[in-house]
């Protein structure tokens, strides 16, 4: 499920990418790519809610996940200046 997430993503077949990226944590809440790529997919489909609850908890899962604290916090500024 995620690797055919990637294939989506990458197909610009967002809503699919994040049923795929949802099915993979489901299957293994412990693989913080599957969390940060569903994250990135949000972003792309405009829920910064859900892409920062995502974020939140692939370093959750890997506080030492470097990626996931960039988008987050990035996301947070964009939110934060349009409000």
């Amino acid at each position: 499920w995620y690797d055919l997430g990637k294939l989506q993503y990458m197909q610009r077949k967002y809503k699919n990418a994040a049923e795929s990226f949802t099915t993979s944590c489901e299957l293994n809440d412990k693989f913080e790519p599957s969390r940060y790529n569903l994250g990135l997919t949000y972003v792309k489909l405009k829920d910064e809610s859900a892409a920062l609850d995502s974020f939140e908890k692939s370093v959750k899962i890997n506080p030492k996940y470097a990626e996931a604290y960039m988008k987050k916090a990035i996301l947070n500024r964009l939110v934060f200046t349009i409000v």
